[in-house]
C-alpha cells in the first residue's frame, strides 16, 4: 500500500506527522484472498480519517496483481486524482530493492557477503571503536555492522530547503566524508556503534546508502543505471526511478507535511543515501517485483537467493531480521496473534 506522504526510521522536523507505507507478501499458494465488496469504500474510509489526501492499493496474490485501488489526490491544488500511473517515492521499503541487487551480484559470484567490504573499496571502512573487527555486506544487510545515521549530517542533505530535486551530493563523496577519518561528515562518536559490529541490532540509512555504493563499485555503473538494467528492465518495471530527473512531475505523487491547518504540500525532494528510500514507482510495477519475489522460481532472482534474503539470519541481535525484510514490521500484538509472521517492511518519511 502506497500512502498519499511518503523513510522508515527518518526523523526530519520538517515533515511533521510521519505517514508510512506498508509492503507485506503471502508466500504460501493455499492462502487465498477474497474482496469484499465493501472494501473500496473502507479504504477510502479510511484514508479520509487518517487525513491522507490519497493513496494507492495493491494485493498480490501467487504472483499476480489481484487487487488494486486508487484513492484521493496526488496534488491537492491542481486536484489530480491517483491513479494506475501515479509514482509515489516509496522510502524504506525501497531498500528490498537495493537489497535485490546486492544479492543479484552476489548470486553471480560478484561478491562474498560475509568478506571484509573494505575488499571492494577503494578505501577501508572500520568503526573506529573496533578497528580490527571487519564490517561485511551481511551486517549491512540486516542492520548490524555498528554504522549508524548520524541525523545531523543525513536530515541536512535533504534538498527540501533548496527547493527540491535530486541532491548533488553523491555516494562516493559522502560515503567517503562520513567513513573515512577527517572526511568532511565524518564523527566517530555520531557515526558509529560503541559495540563490536555484527552484535547489535541498530537501523542504518547510511549503511543501506553503503550497500548502492558496492554495486556501484563492483559493476562500475551508478547504481540507478545498473538496477534499471538488470532489474527494473527485465522485470517491466518501466515506470520505476532513483532520480526525479526525466520524470514527468505530473505522474508524481506529490509529498505532503502534516500541520495543525492541514497538508502542507512540499517540493519534490532528493537526498544523498538514495538507495535506503528514494525509489519512486507505481503499484503495478512494484507488484512486478513483489510477484518475482514470491515466484517458485524467478525470472531475475535465482529462488536459492530469493530463500536466503526472507531468512532470519541472526536471532541473537534481532528475532525476526532477514536480509532487508523483517517478519515484525508491524509490532502488532493483535496482528501477530491471528496471522502468520510474513517478511515485510515498512517505510515513511
Amino acid at each position: 500500500m502506497f500512502g498519499g506522504m511518503i523513510r522508515h526510521g527518518r526523523r526530519r522536523a520538517l515533515t511533521g506527522a510521519i505517514a508510512l507505507i506498508s509492503i507485506g507478501m503471502v508466500l504460501s499458494s493455499c492462502v487465498m484472498l477474497r474482496r469484499p465488496p465493501e472494501i473500496d469504500a473502507y479504504l477510502e474510509d479510511r484514508m479520509t480519517a487518517a487525513g491522507i489526501p490519497g493513496m494507492a492499493v495493491g494485493v498480490v496474490q501467487e504472483g499476480e496483481l489481484t487487487y488494486e485501488g486508487y484513492f484521493g489526490y496526488a496534488d491537492i491544488d491542481a486536484e489530480r486524482t491517483v491513479t494506475a500511473d501515479t509514482r509515489f517515492m516509496i522510502a524504506s521499503v525501497s531498500k528490498t530493492v537495493t537489497a535485490s541487487a546486492l544479492l543479484l551480484l552476489e548470486s553471480r559470484g560478484g561478491i562474498d557477503l560475509d568478506s571484509d567490504i573494505s575488499a571492494y573499496l577503494p578505501f577501508d571502512v572500520q568503526n573506529p571503536n573496533h578497528a580490527d573487527i571487519p564490517i561485511t555486506a551481511r551486517m549491512l544487510l540486516t542492520h548490524t555492522s555498528s554504522i549508524i545515521d548520524n541525523w545531523e549530517v543525513v536530515d541536512a542533505l535533504y534538498t527540501i530547503d533548496e527547493g527540491g530535486g535530486d541532491s548533488a551530493v553523491s555516494l562516493d563523496r559522502l560515503l567517503r566524508g562520513y567513513l573515512i577519518p577527517g572526511g568532511e561528515y565524518y564523527d566517530p562518536e555520531a557515526n558509529f556503534l560503541t559495540r563490536v559490529p555484527g552484535t547489535r541490532h541498530d537501523y542504518s540509512n547510511v549503511g543501506f546508502a553503503l550497500i548502492g555504493y558496492l554495486v556501484e563499485l563492483i559493476t562500475e555503473q551508478p547504481f540507478d543505471e545498473w538496477t534499471d538494467q538488470e532489474l527494473f528492465t527485465p522485470l517491466g518495471m518501466d515506470s520505476s526511478a532513483w532520480f526525479l530527473e526525466g520524470l514527468d512531475p505530473v505522474t508524481l505523487a506529490t509529498p505532503y507535511s502534516f500541520q495543525e491547518e492541514g497538508p502542507i504540500g512540499l517540493p519534490h525532494y532528493g537526498y544523498a543515501t538514495y538507495p535506503d528510500g528514494q525509489l519512486r514507482t507505481t503499484v503495478r510495477d512494484f507488484a512486478r517485483f513483489l510477484g518475482e519475489i514470491a515466484a517458485p522460481d524467478g525470472s531475475v532472482l535465482p529462488r536459492a537467493t530469493v530463500d536466503e534474503m526472507l531468512r532470519v539470519q541472526d536471532r541473537s541481535t534481532h528475532r525476526s531480521q532477514a536480509l532487508a525484510w523483517n517478519y515484525n514490521e508491524t509490532e502488532s500484538l493483535l496482528v501477530n496473534m491471528h496471522l502468520p509472521r510474513l517478511p515485510a517492511h515498512s517505510g515513511g518519511d
